[in-house]
């Protein structure tokens, strides 16, 4: 026998990317590591919110807290999107060191827990999410949130101050439907939910079971979460035509309500008009019916909003807003916002942002490169 003869390998052409294909692969990379950072640490809100610029009732088919009837705008595909940051009066933190640093300076304190009182309440999200959006505006999704919240209360007469903290980290699963049919869009959605929760008091003269108010980002830091619940809920909504330019749209949330220790979430009931000014220009103004708690504070919340959103070209808008909060019977706060919405085939991007004096609150949303 005869050993088969060795040959040497035919050297093979290297090929090198195009700049267009090096650039976009970049670029994908770029943003899939600017997502998937924010991710760990981060409501699956895909930028599209009354507080980053956006509306509930005229959502742009991305947000899964938004208007089910709207899920048929979202182009088909899956998609990841995150949000973390903080939302709260502006000037709330600034009060809450100048509450901390007073000590027991009379002097100090009643300006100080003045400027608390007008601006009780705070909030910080650190969540993420995943959805598939289908054809018919079918939707199912997975999200995470940890919802952390502080509302204050002040007592100007013995010049002291606490602060009840909560926090909830929910687990969802939801599927829905909605789209247009004529001049009436119609959706569902159904979602199953675990709530585990937990509270924690603090003050500035704690007594039995509260903790001392050293420092002012101990409030929104969590707290030891002892109770869990499961639960069941269906949202409905309805987006109604009023011609060419105008349209009516109404949202139903979490029709069975739940109670999550001391805080009951109830029917919440939102509407909205939205007019188009222009060929590229829309205007929506939306506010809720009803005053209703909301996860994480047991306190009685009603938001009004509005947003511009505007057409950039056929592949890009920007939408530019605010809403309007108001905890019990406290003074109303202005939170304002934008967001961009791209198209950069095959990637659709969206990045929503809120500037704050304490830490701004950010949003994104990305669709996968090659999904169905």
């Amino acid at each position: 026998m005869t050993a088969p003869r060795m040959t040497s390998p035919v050297p093979r052409p290297v090929t090198r990317p195009m700049a267009g294909t090096r650039t976009m692969s970049e670029l994908t990379r770029a943003l899939l590591v600017f997502l998937l950072a924010a991710l760990p640490a981060a409501a699956q809100s895909f930028t599209d919110r009354p507080a980053l610029g956006g509306s509930s009732v005229f959502s742009e088919g991305l947000d899964p807290a938004g208007n089910p009837a709207r899920f048929d705008r979202a182009t088909r595909g899956v998609y990841l999107g995150g949000d973390l940051g903080d939302l709260k009066p502006r000037g709330e933190a600034q009060a809450l060191e100048d509450l901390v640093g007073a000590g027991g300076d009379p002097a100090r304190l009643a300006p100080a827990l003045q400027a608390l009182e007008d601006r009780p309440w705070a909030l910080r999200e650190r969540a993420y999410g995943l959805a598939w959006a289908g054809a018919g505006g079918l939707r199912f999704g997975y999200s995470r949130e940890d919802l952390r919240g502080s509302f204050a209360t002040v007592d100007p007469a013995s010049l002291t101050a606490t602060l009840d903290a909560r926090q909830a980290v929910v687990d969802r699963l939801y599927a829905g439907a909605g789209s247009l049919a004529g001049t009436t869009a119609f959706g569902f959605k159904v979602r199953l939910e675990r709530v585990r929760f937990g509270q924690a008091t603090f003050a500035t003269a704690p007594g039995p079971g509260q903790r001392l108010l050293a420092d002012p980002q101990a409030p929104l830091d969590g707290v030891d979460r002892t109770g869990s619940v499961t639960s069941a809920t269906l949202d409905l909504g309805l987006v109604q035509d009023l011609g060419r330019r105008a349209r009516f749209g109404l949202t139903l949330d979490r029709l069975a309500g739940r109670w999550f220790g001391d805080l009951h979430e109830q029917p919440l009931g939102r509407a909205g008009l939205q007019v188009d000014l222009g060929p590229s220009l829309q205007l929506a103004v939306e506010s809720d019916l009803n005053a209703v708690e909301r996860l994480p504070l047991p306190v009685k919340r009603r938001v009004a909003s509005a947003s511009l959103r505007l057409a950039l070209s056929g592949r890009s808008f920007l939408t530019v807003g605010g809403e309007r909060r108001r905890y019990a019977d406290g003074p109303a706060s202005t939170i304002l916002g934008a967001a961009l919405h791209l198209q950069l085939s095959p990637l659709q991007v969206a990045l929503g942002f809120r500037f704050d004096d304490d830490r701004p609150f950010a949003a994104a949303a990305l669709r996968l490169p090659g999904a169905p």
